[in-house]
Parts: structure tokens; sequence; C-alpha cells
């Protein structure tokens, strides 16, 4: 049993239980019998009733998290991390404990992406159990790298949508330095581009997994050539990626791999210390696994140790 629902959506859970074996033996031959087993005790200790949310006044009540009206389906990453980054870019606490919840609602199924290319609940709630493999299997989860290359911007950006040139020319007219503004666009330009493999890797996963039961998932920029433009930095320039296809030169599967190995082929190297020095401790990161319920016990326990003191 590799791919679980415990929630409450009577239409999924229908769906689950017609193609379930189907997509059980889909996993397998993807991530091999090893990493599914691996799986499946993770998801055992994690996945918990607790951990499945049909509504999003219940989320914000349980997990402090608001979610917009038109919120679709979406996996949520839980951590007791500090995120707390030394000046020369290094991690102070290396032993972090993480756990994942989901939202799945009857009427987040119609904002998903997923309900632009099919009416079955089913890809929608693939596509974010497939968010919770990445979680799962590697090393460092991407949601925790990515909170942490993201947070050690500083300043941070105004709005987290806004372009790099929007967030260069706002720390040029606070009067941040040069090399300041060069480590935190190169942060931004890092976080971007692992945002970027994370997404497009999970629509390669999708259209896998998918594909068993008769779900074709559109990937139109697969296999195009990756392009670029030329961004100037403070202190010379960098080139930044901008659409194409990340794993052109990669099969489905080995995308796939590439991904749950993430570490071993993502770095800094932008010109920037803190950077390299913030990727090499993330990949040193000790993570552990545990449920939400749990997590938030823990979580607490240590609020009320702190107040104490």
């Amino acid at each position: 049993m590799v791919i679980v629902y415990h929630g409450s959506v009577r239409g999924l859970a229908r769906e689950m239980a017609e193609v379930k074996e189907a997509l059980d033996r889909r996993y397998v031959e993807i991530i091999g019998h090893e990493r599914a087993e691996r799986l499946k005790e993770i998801g055992s200790r994690v996945l918990i009733p607790e951990s499945f949310f049909d509504d999003r006044e219940a989320v914000y009540r349980s997990l402090g998290e608001r979610f917009e009206e038109n919120a679709p389906n979406r996996m949520i990453f839980a951590s007791n991390a500090n995120y707390e980054i030394g000046q020369n870019g290094r991690i102070k606490d290396r032993k972090v404990q993480t756990s994942a919840a989901f939202y799945i609602a009857e009427e987040a199924f119609k904002y998903s992406e997923s309900s632009t290319f099919t009416e079955r609940m089913i890809a929608s709630y693939v596509h974010e159990f497939n968010h919770f493999i990445w979680y799962a299997l590697q090393k460092v989860p991407f949601y925790l790298a990515s909170t942490y290359i993201s947070g050690a911007r500083d300043p941070k950006p105004g709005n987290p949508s806004q372009g790099l040139k929007t967030y260069m020319e706002e720390m040029g007219a606070a009067g941040i330095s040069p090399s300041q503004i060069t480590r935190n666009l190169a942060l931004s330009i890092a976080g971007q581009t692992l945002k970027e493999c994370f997404e497009k890797g999970n629509r390669i996963l999708d259209k896998m997994v998918l594909d068993c039961i008769g779900i074709d998932v559109p990937l139109e920029w697969r296999n195009q050539e990756k392009t670029y433009y030329v961004f100037p930095l403070p202190t010379g320039i960098c080139e930044v990626g901008v659409g194409g296809d990340p794993y052109r030169t990669l099969t489905d599967k080995e995308a796939v791999e590439r991904f749950l190995s993430w570490e071993q082929y993502f770095g800094g190297t932008r010109g920037s210390e803190f950077l390299d020095n913030l990727m090499d401790s993330l990949k040193q990161i000790r993570v552990s696994r545990v449920s939400i319920k749990q997590i938030k016990e823990n979580i607490t326990k240590r609020n009320k140790g702190i107040k104490k003191n």
C-alpha cells in the first residue's frame, strides 16, 4: 500500500478504491521496491487521519495557516526549525523535526491545475501525494531547503512574487550595499531554480503515475531547450533561467531520480560564499519525520519550556 488517503471527500475515496492497486504498482515501478517500502513506513507514521483537512478554517485553527477562498488542494509542510542562519551562511540547528498534512476539499479540486486537463479528482490528489513522496524520500526535503534559502534574504522582497529587477531596485533605493544586494539576488536565483526543478519534476512524476489509469498530463515544456536572460548584478552579471526543461537531457525516470537526490546535483556557486555555505550546511541537516499531531505537541512543549526560562 503505497498511496494512502484518510480524508473525507467521498468522491475521491471512491476513485481511490477503483485505481489504488494500479497506482501502487506504478509507484513501485518508478521508485523501486526499497524506496516504496520506506515510503510506506514513513506514510504509516506521518499520515494519520488528523493529517487530512477538508476545511480551510480547520487548517487555520489547527495549524495557524490561512488559505484564500479559491485555494487549490495542497500538501502542507510543517517544521520545528527556527531557521537561524549565521553571518557566514551556515545553519546553526542541524537537527530538524518535520511533518506533512493535506488540504483536500471538494471545492478545491476545481482550482487545481489538474482540473485544466481532467475532471477526475484522483489526478489532483496524486499531484499532492507526489509532493509527499519528495518530502518523504529526499534526504533534505525541498520544502525545508526552499524555506531556508528564501528566509536567508535580508531584506526580503516587499512582494514575494515580484521579479528580480524590482527587488534589486527596491534594495538600491533602501541603500543596501552592493555585496548584500548580490547575496540576496544569488539566494533568490537559487530559490527560483530549485523551485522550477521541483515543480517540473513533480509534473513529470504526475505524468508517469497517472498514465497507468488513462490520464494524460500535458507537458508542453518537456524536452524544450532551457532559455536564459543575462541579469546584471552590482558585482558582475549572471544568467537566469526563464523557461524550458531543466531535465531536457534526461529520461522521465532519470529526472525523478535526479530530484529525489537533489542535494548531489544542486549547489550555490553564484559568486556568493554565503550561499555556498548555506547549501553545504543544508545538505548536512538531519531530518526526522513525524505526524502533524506529534510535531504540534512537541512544539507546544518547547514553547512552554522557553516561557519558563
